[in-house]
C-alpha cells in the first residue's frame, strides 16, 4: 500500500477513478453496474491465458484493479507506435544534444515540443506524429529503425 501512495501520479489517477465511478453510479445507477460487469466479462474472455496465470490474491486486491485500469488508460493514451515516435524524436542522433540542452541548438525553441503530435523539428529531423498504425507500419517498412537500449556500465 505504501508503494502506491508514494507515487503521486498513480494515487491521483486512482482518486479520479474512484470519484468518476461514484459519479457514474449516481448518474446511471444500475446501468453503470451492468456496463462494468459486461466489461469485466469481456476482459476475462479476451485475456483468458493471462488470467489463468494470475494469483488468486490479485483478484481481490483493489490496488491491482487500479493497476489494470491505469495500465489500460496509459496503453490507450500512448500506443506503441506513438511511444516509438517519441523515442525517435528524443534519442535520434541529431536530437540528443538538443534534448539534453533543453532547447533546440539550431533555433533556440523549447524542446518540450517533442511531446506534441502536430509539431515538427525546426531543423527538419522529424515531422508530425503519425496516428494511424497501418500508415506508420508502412513507413517503418520503407525506413526500418532499430531501437536498442545500451547500459553504459554493462560488462557483458
Amino acid at each position: 500500500m505504501r508503494k502506491i501512495i508514494q507515487s503521486k501520479r498513480v494515487s491521483a489517477f486512482l482518486i479520479v477513478i474512484l470519484f468518476t465511478c461514484y459519479g457514474m453510479w449516481k448518474l446511471f445507477g444500475m446501468w453503470f453496474v451492468l456496463a462494468i460487469c459486461l466489461y469485466i466479462a469481456y476482459y476475462a474472455a479476451t485475456h483468458r491465458k493471462e488470467l489463468a496465470r494470475t494469483r488468486w490474491q490479485d483478484y481481490i486486491n483493489p490496488l491491482k484493479w487500479g493497476s489494470v485500469l491505469y495500465a489500460s488508460f496509459m496503453k490507450f493514451l500512448f500506443p506503441m507506435h506513438i511511444v516509438e515516435q517519441l523515442v525517435l524524436r528524443m534519442y535520434d542522433t541529431e536530437c540528443r544534444k538538443c534534448v539534453a540542452n533543453g532547447s533546440c541548438l539550431g533555433c533556440g525553441c523549447d524542446i518540450s515540443k517533442v511531446y506534441t503530435p502536430w509539431d515538427r523539428c525546426s531543423e527538419g529531423n522529424w515531422g508530425p506524429m503519425i496516428d494511424c498504425v497501418e500508415e506508420y507500419a508502412r513507413i517503418r517498412e520503407e525506413f526500418p529503425v532499430e531501437i536498442t537500449v545500451r547500459y553504459e556500465k554493462d560488462t557483458l
